[in-house]
């Protein structure tokens, strides 16, 4: 039994920009991303069709296995953001001065929590998802949330109230 194009096109449209935005946040890099989560597609192509969920969740981990080998294989993840240089950066919008403290916020994060993060906030995966993606248990996912949502708010009142300063 194959994958029909409807079968697989349906799928495809509904998860693609979820597991490209947790690859995204994990390697740092569109295009890497982008790369990750084509050949997750692929590997899925060419296996048996699965239910929906099940699939969902079957690409959500091959992306992340593949992220994680490329960032093995090249041994460094995208340089990170310097918050400092940003510091006082004015486009008049305070909705993208936000999101990149929110994004050197969490390039900054343990690579654990990083990865929890994206599977739920860009993923938006439930934590049994996370779990089962991520081979950890719930509880393992449970504890490094919240680890991580304390890490990233210490760090964006931090970020956020000396941006205010600069103005």
């Amino acid at each position: 039994m194959s994958w029909t194009d409807r079968q697989f096109e349906e799928l495809f449209r509904a998860a693609y920009p979820k597991v490209l935005r947790a690859a995204h946040c994990l390697l740092g890099d569109r295009a890497s991303a982008e790369d990750v989560v084509q050949e997750a597609f692929a590997r899925l192509l060419a296996r048996d069709p699965l239910p929906a969920d099940q699939a969902e969740r079957w690409v959500f981990r091959v992306s992340r296995n593949l992220a994680i080998s490329r960032w093995r294989q090249t041994r460094r993840l995208m340089p990170l953001i310097d918050a400092e240089a940003h510091e006082g950066w004015d486009q008049g919008v305070e909705l993208e001065r936000r999101s990149l403290a929110l994004k050197t916020a969490l390039d900054t994060l343990p690579k654990k929590q990083r990865e929890v993060v994206a599977l739920r906030i860009y993923g938006e995966l439930s934590y049994q998802d996370i779990a089962k993606a991520t081979g950890r248990t719930l509880g393992a996912i449970k504890q490094e949330l919240h680890r991580a949502k304390l890490a990233l708010t210490a760090k964006l009142n931090g970020r956020l109230a000396e941006a205010n300063d600069a103005w």
